[in-house]
């Protein structure tokens, strides 16, 4: 698991006893005693640990690489994988920036320098930019995340889809349409397929292991059910 910086977040300052003045750093990590009156609670989220102190009504939230409490509820187990849905955004947002970092792209490049029917249906002057920032135009353009895996699919969808507002001039949020055609660019920028660009750049990096971009079969059985 990548070490994370400790990130702490407070509402108001109380007198001591303080919640901080409970964590010891001796160099090797965090060790954490308790106290009356105060209540540790540990959630894994996405390979990282949120470690949450409540003290009164107060909050705080200290971030570290190491889980020291795993709680489960309900179906649950330790090593049961859940899906992230548009948690994946920040992701795709992240691996274009990489290309973006080394000057392979750049956020105002044309889609349809890359996807050249893309342009279609009043969407000739979309950008990269359009698409990381929910600008593009098309917030409710019809896209079903089993057509990412036909590349004929996929570019007849982006062929498709109608312009609704000049892009650039207003805001509403693409759920399910705008970073495809950001994994389309990376893909066409980088030479990966995009779910071998993320692991390679992103997730082996980081030390992501249990974070997947298309679930492979072997991992099917840790997926819990989507209710």
């Amino acid at each position: 698991m990548p070490a994370i910086p400790l990130v702490i977040t407070q509402k108001k300052s109380h007198a001591s006893p303080h919640p901080l003045d409970m964590i010891h750093d001796s160099g090797d990590g965090f060790s954490i005693r308790s106290s009356p009156g105060v209540l540790g609670q540990v959630d894994r989220v996405s390979g990282a640990t949120a470690l949450q102190w409540i003290w009164e009504s107060d909050d705080f939230y200290i971030h570290m690489g190491e889980v020291v409490l795993q709680q489960n509820y309900g179906a649950a187990q330790d090593n049961s994988l859940t899906c992230i849905f548009s948690a994946t955004k920040a992701i795709t947002s992240a691996a274009s920036w990489l290309l973006m970092q080394e000057k392979v792209i750049s956020e105002n490049d044309l889609v349809s320098d890359y996807i050249p029917g893309f342009g279609e249906n009043g969407k000739a002057k979309t950008t990269l930019s359009h698409l990381l920032t929910h600008t593009a135009g098309f917030p409710h353009a019809p896209f079903r995340p089993i057509e990412w895996k036909s590349k004929e699919a996929r570019l007849r969808r982006f062929e498709q889809w109608r312009s609704f507002w000049e892009p650039g001039t207003k805001f509403d949020y693409h759920p399910s349409s705008s970073m495809y055609v950001v994994a389309e660019i990376i893909e066409r920028a980088s030479g990966q397929n995009f779910e071998s660009f993320v692991k390679d750049h992103i997730l082996n990096p980081l030390q992501l292991r249990n974070t997947f971009i298309g679930l492979p079969d072997e991992q099917s059985s840790r997926a819990l059910p989507i209710k």
